[in-house]
């Protein structure tokens, strides 16, 4: 923190001179030469020494205001105080799990993409042991959450990786799966499921910051099944809700955050709709040819 206070006062400095140059010079001639201001004193009632208080208070006015215009991004008007700058980097941080380099091959069957969900459910387990919030709740709960919210968060994590360019969805080092894969598996859901990346705001999809907060949201959902403290869980939800509505305040002016917020409710809306037929894709599958973490998680039985 203190590193990055001490870039922003090295780029401000320059404009700090400038904005307090006028008070600087007034000082100077005034005591050059004081027939220039023959009443500064009985006119003001400022002494020497108050007059070096309102320089000093001049200098403090133009770099507290030189870093509000660079703390905030993108002319937003609202700055992140320091409680949800951290909530924001411990959700940055818990991302990173999904950096971790992947096993290269294609998934082509159906059985394929199921058990390649494996791999994504168990990175979602360990990025939700990364937030405070989620361990202090009791074992209980984090299983229902993770057990009703595990393919939503996976499709959001598709959305994030989604590559329209490419038609692919990018994974860590170089890793991809084509889409062409995908539709084999199968069509209709696959339809749905592209339409729904493209139902995203391109700048917002592509914000980690905007996704991990939506995935947040997504974790804390009070009418998972087998949820037994909903309160508390409402509550966390309403943090990182309220963490959503301040960040886009702070990137963007007030009517471009509100309509990007509606925009991304209404996202949120249309992937629980489209989790029910991601899950039905899974009524074809053998649970013989099934990971047993995913037999778990769907209360399959081989």
């Amino acid at each position: 923190y203190l590193d990055t206070i001490g870039e922003n006062l090295s780029r401000c400095l320059p404009r700090v001179i400038s904005n307090i140059s006028n008070v600087d010079q007034l000082l100077l001639n005034r005591n050059q030469n004081s027939s220039h201001f023959p009443n500064f004193t009985s006119t003001f009632g400022i002494t020497n020494f108050a007059a070096g208080q309102l320089f000093n208070d001049a200098v403090d006015a133009a770099i507290s205001q030189e870093l509000d215009v660079i703390g905030t991004p993108s002319g937003g008007a609202y700055r992140l105080s320091a409680l949800e700058q951290n909530r924001l980097a411990e959700l940055m941080a818990a991302n990173e799990i999904f950096e971790e380099p992947m096993e290269s091959g294609d998934a082509r069957s159906l059985t394929d993409f199921v058990n390649l969900m494996d791999i994504g459910i168990r990175r979602i387990i360990r990025m939700a042991k990364r937030i405070d919030a989620f361990k202090n709740l009791c074992k209980d709960d984090q299983i229902a959450l993770l057990k009703g919210g595990c393919v939503e968060l996976m499709v959001l994590r598709g959305v994030m990786a989604f590559d329209p360019v490419k038609d692919t969805w990018r994974g860590p080092k170089s890793y991809c799966i084509k889409s062409e894969n995908v539709r084999e598996v199968k069509g209709d859901v696959y339809d749905e499921y592209k339409k729904y990346f493209h139902s995203f705001e391109q700048n917002l999809r592509t914000n980690e910051s905007i996704m991990v907060i939506l995935s947040a949201i997504t974790l804390f959902i009070c009418e998972r099944p087998n949820v037994q403290h909903k309160d508390l869980i409402s509550s966390e939800q309403a943090v990182y809700v309220e963490l959503l509505k301040n960040y886009l305040n702070s990137i963007y002016d007030q009517k471009r955050a509100t309509s990007a917020y509606e925009r991304l409710m209404s996202n949120l809306d249309d992937l629980h709709r489209l989790t029910e037929r991601v899950i039905s894709i899974f009524l074809h599958v053998n649970p013989k040819d099934v990971e047993p973490l995913l037999l778990e998680m769907f209360d399959w039985k081989r």
